[in-house]
């Protein structure tokens, strides 16, 4: 039982050495560095200070500046302010300039003794740029409707520093629905199981990138007409069959036209063993077209495209005996 008890008191004074190291041997502060936290554009001025503390028996003349890779800079870079304080000041003209920048205490032959503080500079060409090629489109061709947006963010030292949102309002900006991905770059989708009323006729778009380290934002809202940014699926069928008795060699062409009442021209091309170059006719409106002087009981390769306005083009083909 007493060895028990001396061991238990033997563990706890070693538990307080740290304790006791912590309290009466922490290395005194000579000073500091500020901002702690520096951040800044190409082509802006850095500006930090090197101060001192009283009891430090440190003065200006006793501290140095040391620039990322151990660089010292230059005198014209350097201004005493008071007793204890050291300002540099330095254009940052390159991302080079990134890094560690240090203020040390030397001796009387300016070696370095110890460090009084050092902070990491964030260098970035723009806090945050504006965003380009920024559209979105409703994408009717898979089985689930797609409302898609993408957009380019431009070039960054430091894309991981951004944070970006989007949302989308279908009833002019009354409620909205947060971007579905968790974590987004250039692109969000939303479907109809995000939005049932993804299919309204207008959609607003609201973009906010966000710089967290610079700690500045931009917002860039867009707003979309349905019928414009709509890429349809293609028509449903296409048929084609031999046309009446007194119309020898004429066969009747009929296709789907695309919901939503999009404008299309479409192209109907023929082809068999008979005819080396194909037969091709254009249709502006109709979703019917006969076509003549084909050769009876012939296997014909029947094409369908159609091309809405904006240059989307939807094609079928089927093969028919005519």
């Amino acid at each position: 039982m007493h060895l028990l008890s001396h061991w238990f008191v033997v563990g706890f004074l070693l538990s307080l050495i740290p304790i006791f190291q912590a309290f009466f041997f922490q290395p005194s502060r000579l000073g500091e560095l500020t901002p702690k936290n520096p951040s800044i554009l190409i082509n802006q001025t850095l500006e930090l200070n090197c101060t001192v503390f009283p009891d430090s028996g440190l003065n200006t003349s006793l501290v140095k500046f040391y620039l990322p890779l151990d660089i010292e800079p230059s005198s014209d870079m350097l201004t005493v302010v008071g007793d204890r304080t050291l300002l540099l000041k330095k254009t940052i003209s390159k991302i080079e300039d990134e890094g560690n920048y240090i203020c040390w205490s030397v001796n009387e032959t300016g070696s370095p003794v110890d460090m009084v503080g050092s902070v990491s500079l964030i260098v970035e060409y723009e806090d945050v740029r504006n965003v380009t090629d920024f559209q979105c489109i409703l994408d009717n061709t898979s089985n689930s409707q797609e409302f898609r947006c993408n957009w380019i963010l431009g070039e960054y030292l430091h894309p991981a520093y951004l944070d970006v949102n989007i949302i989308l309002s279908v009833d002019n900006g009354q409620n909205s629905v947060n971007c579905p991905q968790e974590k987004i770059r250039e692109q969000c989708i939303w479907t109809e199981h995000d939005e049932p009323n993804i299919n309204s006729m207008s959609k607003i778009v609201i973009l906010n990138v966000t710089n967290l380290v610079f700690k500045t934002s931009k917002i860039f809202r867009k707003e979309f007409w349905t019928q414009n940014i709509s890429k349809p699926a293609p028509p449903n069928f296409i048929n084609a069959s031999s046309s009446s008795l007194e119309k020898c060699g004429c066969a009747t062409i009929t296709w789907a036209t695309i919901p939503g009442g999009v404008n299309t021209t479409s192209s109907v091309t023929l082809t068999s063993q008979w005819n080396t170059v194909p037969l091709t006719h254009i249709v502006n409106t109709d979703s019917s077209l006969e076509v003549c002087n084909l050769v009876p009981a012939t296997n014909y390769i029947v094409e369908h495209q159609d091309q809405t306005c904006r240059g989307n083009v939807l094609q079928q083909h089927g093969r028919y005996r005519l």
